[in-house]
């Protein structure tokens, strides 16, 4: 009986410990004071308003953005194509912390994107944007009339 007692413990401590990790690396990014969500909002205000010099401050040299159709962006690319962020809303915001990595997951509607920030010497700085936007189907599936076979 006594093994059992301190087996029950023992997982009930490991589930404790579990949950309060899980707890700090993925929660709602609800607090405003967070540097990494300011940054964000300010990075993407630069980028809808078209402030190269100040979405510069933000974005890291190594800067990429994966549009919603899959293309990718470099940082001059995107400038010279005058992008503009899929998601602006921050309602829906869930930021995942790895040390001196961030991810954010920010959902708006049917459109998502994902954020990649990294902390640099001079400060957190962006390191990649990828975009999805959810498309009704414009096509009808196709069933093959003849024998597939898989291996």
């Amino acid at each position: 009986m006594k093994r059992f007692i301190r087996n029950f413990f023992a997982v009930a401590i490991f589930c404790g410990a579990l949950a309060v990790i899980l707890a700090v690396t993925s929660r709602p990014a609800a607090a405003q004071d967070d540097p990494v969500l300011q940054a964000d909002h300010a990075v993407i205000d630069a980028l809808n308003k078209g402030d190269r010099a100040a979405a510069n401050k933000l974005l890291d040299r190594d800067f990429s953005w994966i549009d919603s159709e899959g293309i990718m962006w470099a940082k001059e690319d995107a400038f010279r194509a005058h992008m503009k962020p899929l998601v602006t809303d921050y309602s829906k915001v869930v930021e995942h912390k790895y040390g001196k990595v961030v991810f954010l997951q920010i959902s708006e509607g049917d459109h998502f994107s994902g954020h990649y920030w990294v902390q640099r010497p001079a400060g957190w700085r962006l390191l990649h944007m990828t975009e999805i936007a959810v498309r009704k189907r414009d096509f009808k599936p196709y069933k093959a009339d003849y024998d597939i076979p898989c291996d």
